[in-house]
Protein backbone atom coordinates (compact mmCIF):
# COMPACT_ATOMS: atom_id res chain seq x y z
CA UNK A 1 0.00 0.00 0.00
CA UNK A 2 1.22 3.72 -0.21
CA UNK A 3 1.27 4.23 3.41
CA UNK A 4 3.50 1.56 3.87
CA UNK A 5 5.80 2.36 0.99
CA UNK A 6 5.74 6.00 2.62
CA UNK A 7 6.46 4.52 5.86
CA UNK A 8 9.35 2.35 4.22
CA UNK A 9 10.97 5.46 2.35
CA UNK A 10 10.93 7.82 5.83
CA UNK A 11 12.48 4.82 7.55
CA UNK A 12 15.27 4.54 4.93
CA UNK A 13 15.88 8.08 5.16
CA UNK A 14 16.66 8.46 8.73
CA UNK A 15 18.71 5.35 8.48
CA UNK A 16 20.68 7.28 5.81
CA UNK A 17 20.61 10.23 7.80
CA UNK A 18 21.72 8.55 11.50
CA UNK A 19 24.43 6.50 9.41
CA UNK A 20 26.05 8.97 7.94
CA UNK A 21 25.69 12.15 10.30
CA UNK A 22 27.62 15.31 9.00
CA UNK A 23 28.83 13.59 5.20
CA UNK A 24 25.89 15.98 3.02
CA UNK A 25 27.35 14.07 -0.20
CA UNK A 26 26.76 10.96 1.10
CA UNK A 27 23.33 11.57 2.17
CA UNK A 28 22.68 13.65 -1.08
CA UNK A 29 23.55 10.54 -3.14
CA UNK A 30 21.74 8.08 -0.84
CA UNK A 31 18.53 10.05 -0.43
CA UNK A 32 18.91 9.88 -4.24
CA UNK A 33 19.24 6.71 -5.06
CA UNK A 34 16.58 5.85 -2.66
CA UNK A 35 14.47 8.36 -4.18
CA UNK A 36 15.01 6.53 -8.15
CA UNK A 37 14.29 3.12 -6.68
CA UNK A 38 11.15 4.22 -4.72
CA UNK A 39 9.73 6.02 -8.53
CA UNK A 40 10.99 3.41 -10.34
CA UNK A 41 8.74 0.86 -8.10
CA UNK A 42 5.45 3.29 -7.94
CA UNK A 43 3.70 1.69 -10.77
CA UNK A 44 3.38 -1.66 -8.92
CA UNK A 45 0.14 -3.07 -8.83
CA UNK A 46 0.75 -6.93 -7.88
CA UNK A 47 0.46 -7.57 -4.31
CA UNK A 48 3.58 -9.66 -4.44
CA UNK A 49 5.96 -7.48 -6.48
CA UNK A 50 4.98 -4.61 -3.91
CA UNK A 51 5.74 -7.05 -0.94
CA UNK A 52 9.01 -7.65 -2.48
CA UNK A 53 9.89 -3.76 -3.43
CA UNK A 54 8.85 -3.30 0.45
CA UNK A 55 11.36 -6.46 1.77
CA UNK A 56 14.25 -4.71 -0.86
CA UNK A 57 13.64 -1.96 1.52
CA UNK A 58 13.65 -3.16 4.47
CA UNK A 59 16.61 -5.27 3.41
CA UNK A 60 18.32 -2.02 2.34
CA UNK A 61 17.55 0.04 5.81
CA UNK A 62 19.09 -2.70 7.62
CA UNK A 63 22.00 -3.14 5.40
CA UNK A 64 22.52 0.71 5.79
CA UNK A 65 21.76 -0.28 10.08
CA UNK A 66 24.45 -2.82 9.80
CA UNK A 67 27.03 -3.19 7.77
CA UNK A 68 28.07 0.50 6.74
CA UNK A 69 30.51 2.55 8.99
CA UNK A 70 30.93 6.50 8.60
CA UNK A 71 34.74 7.15 9.60
CA UNK A 72 36.28 10.11 10.06
CA UNK A 73 39.61 11.25 8.71
CA UNK A 74 42.05 12.59 11.44
CA UNK A 75 44.55 14.62 11.27
CA UNK A 76 47.77 12.32 10.80
CA UNK A 77 45.68 11.16 8.02
CA UNK A 78 44.48 7.85 9.37
CA UNK A 79 40.69 7.29 9.82
CA UNK A 80 38.81 6.75 13.22
CA UNK A 81 35.71 5.13 14.05
CA UNK A 82 33.41 5.69 16.79
CA UNK A 83 32.86 3.36 19.55
CA UNK A 84 29.66 2.10 18.87
CA UNK A 85 30.15 1.33 15.37
CA UNK A 86 33.55 -0.40 15.99
CA UNK A 87 31.80 -3.63 16.24
CA UNK A 88 30.56 -3.04 12.68
CA UNK A 89 34.13 -3.91 11.50
CA UNK A 90 34.65 -7.13 13.60
CA UNK A 91 33.84 -9.42 10.58
CA UNK A 92 36.35 -7.42 8.18
CA UNK A 93 39.97 -9.03 7.54
CA UNK A 94 42.34 -7.67 10.18
CA UNK A 95 44.39 -6.17 6.85
CA UNK A 96 41.62 -3.66 5.74
CA UNK A 97 40.83 -2.56 9.24
CA UNK A 98 44.56 -1.37 9.87
CA UNK A 99 45.06 0.02 6.43
CA UNK A 100 45.07 3.64 5.06
CA UNK A 101 42.84 4.76 3.15
CA UNK A 102 43.54 6.34 -0.25
CA UNK A 103 43.76 10.47 0.01
CA UNK A 104 41.32 12.17 -1.58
Amino acid sequence: SRRMALHAYKTLLRQVNATFGGDALAIKKATLAAGEQFRANRGLTEHAEVAQALADAADATDFIRQSIVQAQKTSSGTYSVAPQNAGKLADLAPDITTAKLPQQ
